[in-house]
């Protein structure tokens, strides 16, 4: 189990008296408001050349029109995009680009980098923009696991440059250095693709990260220069749902305690989460509801489905697998929970912020923490919308859901405008 977030601090539930009417005119019918955004990064190229379409639109998720990276997703591998620097240990523990984040050629690597993102996206982007890079942590202690070569290498490194230094000091000495250098490479790499596409949602894969406690504080630069916040909620065994089940909460908690203590409300949070996994195949409806059900319902501005390349080979027969998984299972799931919870949203929190299970905004921090303005707020102002009064609401969100209020409203029941 990772470290625990789970704070048994109080937050305020809705408030609101059985029957009672908020002022403003009745709600508008029609569509109702998507609270998320569930977005398509699979690379399924080889399912469009065999023009076999997964329908994706029917079910209200969001994919690039054309590839695996354009302007609605755009992940960006750190072995394609950029001269990263990191040890090659699969083959032979070549040092690649440097090696170690000191030794990057920045000239070269931003130049790089800039490149591949211009080949992948427009200008006028203003979508996910993704850089998965994973080859080492920036914080020096995190470094363990398979990325224990890098702290033994740097540590050594450390004596050779300062034999006589005390070791307590050459170790808070070789911690700065090694993170101020991987700070450094990760920012300015930020600062190059927001040159190339500025209204992109820049960020980077499985960050923020729980590896140790406490090791987020050392990252504020990070955090103020990212647009968008990317954890990772993988499933990758079906061993112990119940544990899992408390890290995807304690991942997705931490990102909402780090954007609200270090970074800026409007930054998306858009977990990446899986319905199938290399050899687990795809996943069934309990599974999905872990990795789909559980973070909408923690109030997250969105999902990234991402598959392997492993789920389309060959494509004949694993394309067809993928269409009737999206067709009969992970299409009407996702069409499904999406609906419901604009409903909540629509009904509790008059369409101006998404709801949260009060189970988990009872034990977690930050959850009720001010949302993401949607695009749906940008011809109104929060004064006057309109709750439905709690005797119309239905029973399930009036006794389990509470309110996340999106920028510009406030309110238990996000009806009264947020004075900044």
């Amino acid at each position: 189990m990772g470290p625990s977030v789970l704070i048994l601090a109080a937050v305020m539930v809705i408030g609101v008296l059985p029957g009672r009417m908020l002022s403003g005119p009745p709600p508008q019918k029609g569509d109702v408001p998507q609270p998320f955004r569930i977005v398509w990064n699979y690379p399924d190229a080889p399912c469009k050349a065999l023009h076999i379409d997964f329908g994706l639109e029917k079910f209200k998720i969001e994919h690039n029109k054309r590839g695996f990276v354009g302007d609605t997703i755009a992940i960006f591998y750190s072995d394609l995009s950029g001269k990263w620097p990191y040890i090659d240990f699969k083959n032979g523990g070549n040092w690649v680009n440097g090696g170690l984040p000191k030794d990057v050629d920045m000239p070269a690597h931003i130049s790089a980098l800039k490149e591949a993102v211009q080949k992948g996206i427009t200008k006028d982007a203003h979508g996910f923009g993704v850089i998965d890079m994973e080859n080492w942590r920036p914080v020096f202690h995190t470094n363990y696991g398979r990325y224990t070569p890098y702290k033994n290498i740097f540590t050594n490194w450390i004596e050779e440059q300062h034999p006589d230094m005390p070791r307590q000091q050459r170790r808070r000495l070789g911690n700065e250095e090694w993170k101020n250098a991987s700070l450094n490479l990760m920012i300015k790499s930020l600062e190059a693709v927001k040159e190339v596409a500025p209204e992109e949602k820049w960020g980077y894969y499985g960050y923020p990260q729980l590896v140790t406690k406490n090791q987020n504080v050392q990252l504020v630069a990070l955090w103020e220069a990212i647009d968008a916040y990317y954890p990772s909620i993988y499933i990758k065994n079906f061993d112990e749902p119940e544990n899992k089940r408390e890290h995807i909460m304690e991942d997705i908690a931490e990102s909402f305690r780090v954007r609200a203590e270090y970074g800026h409300p409007k930054d998306p949070i858009m977990p990446y989460t899986v319905a199938q996994y290399r050899n687990l195949g795809m996943f069934d409806e309990n599974w999905l509801a872990m990795e789909i059900r559980l973070p909408l319902e923690m109030g997250v501005d969105g999902l990234i489905l991402w598959g392997s390349s492993e789920e389309f080979w060959p494509p004949k027969t694993k394309c067809q697998s993928e269409l009737e998984f999206v067709t009969n299972t992970l299409g009407p799931l996702v069409l499904d929970e999406m609906d419901r919870m604009a409903k909540c949203s629509q009904q509790v929190c008059a369409a101006r912020g998404r709801c949260v299970r009060k189970e988990y905004a009872e034990k977690l921090p930050y959850l009720q923490s001010r949302g993401v303005p949607q695009e749906i707020l940008d011809t109104a102002e929060p004064s006057g919308v309109t709750a439905m009064g709690f005797d119309e609401v239905d029973d399930d969100f009036k006794t389990d859901f509470v309110c996340q209020c999106y920028d510009g409203a406030t309110g238990d029941r996000c009806t009264d405008a947020y004075q900044t």
